[in-house]
């Protein structure tokens, strides 16, 4: 529990009831930025105390809008509080002493409902300019800051943050992520839980968005073998709508056991691809020349961010003769795999196979029938990635191969019947 003292002038902080909902009520100030609650470091910089909290996005230090307000407050002019929307608070109490003229503020550091609920990125600007000396204080005024401090609005605190933030719109998934609503999914990947960036500006490498398009292209559930994964390619945001979806119509929650699975798979496909592309063509035996394709040289930039293979604990060096896989190419043949997948007696979809053993025994020639199809598609992955003829060539291709392993292990079954009936 942590309790905060700020000083303000009793003719700027008023608190009004809710008219609508009894023990509710809001607590507004204009609190002078040097008197916000901070602590001083070993280093002797101030830091100010209050928590994200609800605020459902982080602070990005370089964004546009961090230096729009830090451009601002640092003028030292006095009008900050009348450029600046200012700060709300998610409070457990609230209480003003106007013959001290302190707020005393209870806002608990242990649950998440306390807290800042809008303005993380005000909170963060005001830190950084109270840590630069200016150039000359004398001549300066003090800047001042709005406070909205929220009493008793712990219900209806995900409803208010997604309000709140306007200015630039929180995006759906920091506020399906606040809700909870991914914990499953959490759970489902862990250890690599930790490297996916589940609200915008976490430092995080692996966007959710990403991974959510990756579970889709692999979800024999929602796309059956003659309904290929075209979406799960080209647009996440119907990816997430699809696994938010209360009843969990499109089964993505039965997922859960081989969810791990899939992403190290599609990491593994693109990992391999072009030590398989190399390999002689399973038809022609010619061998493939990958630093000569245009599906590798066509890409200028971008190139290191493809090489991270996450769930594999792997990260690819152009400088090195890395080269990189468009996720155009490696989904077709991540989505192939749903032939790979079954529902089991408890829903949860299963294994028929071992998919990475499956993958080391056909990667070649699974590699070899998506790069001859972009050959005949001006060696474009966009192409290639929303083309429905090559991801049914693939699931065919891996149809056909899973048929063999099929056969061979009914042969080797009959075979042990016959030699115990001998």
């Amino acid at each position: 529990m942590a309790t905060y003292s700020i000083r303000i002038h009793p003719e700027r902080v008023r608190t009004i009831p809710d008219p609508s909902f009894p023990g509710m009520k809001t607590l507004y100030a204009l609190v002078d930025v040097h008197d916000l609650p901070s602590t001083q470091t070993d280093d002797g910089q101030r830091r100010l105390q209050l928590g994200l909290g609800p605020d459902p996005r982080i602070p990005r230090p370089r964004s546009a809008m961090m230096k729009q307000i830090s451009e601002s407050l640092e003028t030292w002019d006095g009008t900050f509080h009348l450029l600046n929307r200012g700060i709300t608070i998610s409070a457990q109490s609230a209480d003003y002493d106007n013959h001290t003229k302190l707020l005393s503020l209870i806002v608990p550091e242990d649950d998440d409902r306390y807290g800042i609920l809008d303005g993380g990125h005000t909170n963060q600007a005001i830190e950084t300019a109270l840590q630069k000396e200016p150039s000359d204080p004398d001549s300066l005024r003090d800047q001042f800051v709005r406070l909205e401090i929220l009493i008793g609005a712990e219900e209806y605190l995900v409803e208010i943050a997604r309000a709140r933030n306007t200015s630039q719109a929180v995006k759906p998934f920091s506020l399906n992520n606040k809700q909870g609503a991914f914990q499953w999914l959490k759970e489902a990947i862990s250890p690599f839980d930790t490297k996916i960036r589940w609200s915008e500006n976490d430092p995080q490498e692996f966007p959710v968005l990403e991974l959510i398009q990756i579970l889709a292209a692999c979800n024999p559930t929602q796309f059956k073998f003659n309904d290929h994964p075209i979406e799960a390619y080209k647009n996440s945001g119907k990816c997430l709508d699809y696994l938010l979806d209360a009843q969990d119509k499109y089964g993505y929650k039965r997922l859960r056991p081989v969810a791990k699975d899939i992403w190290r798979l599609y990491d593994t496909i693109r990992f391999k691809w072009w030590s398989f592309y190399n390999q002689p063509h399973p038809v022609t035996g010619k061998l493939g020349r990958a630093g000569r394709t245009q599906e590798v040289l066509g890409r200028k930039r971008g190139r290191t961010g493809l090489m991270h293979y996450i769930a594999l604990n792997k990260k690819g060096n152009p400088a090195a003769g890395d080269k990189h896989v468009e996720k155009g190419l490696a989904f077709p043949v991540l989505a192939g795999f749903r032939a790979l997948l079954e529902q089991g007696p408890d829903e949860n979809i299963r294994w028929k196979v071992d998919p990475f053993e499956f993958f080391d025994k056909h990667g070649v020639l699974l590699v070899r029938t998506v790069m001859d199809a972009s050959d005949s598609r001006d060696n474009n992955p966009h192409i290639v990635g929303r083309d429905s003829t090559v991801y049914d060539l693939v699931y065919r291709t891996i149809e056909s191969e899973l048929t063999k392993v099929e056969n061979e292990q009914l042969r080797a079954q009959l075979a042990q019947h016959e030699a115990a009936r001998v």
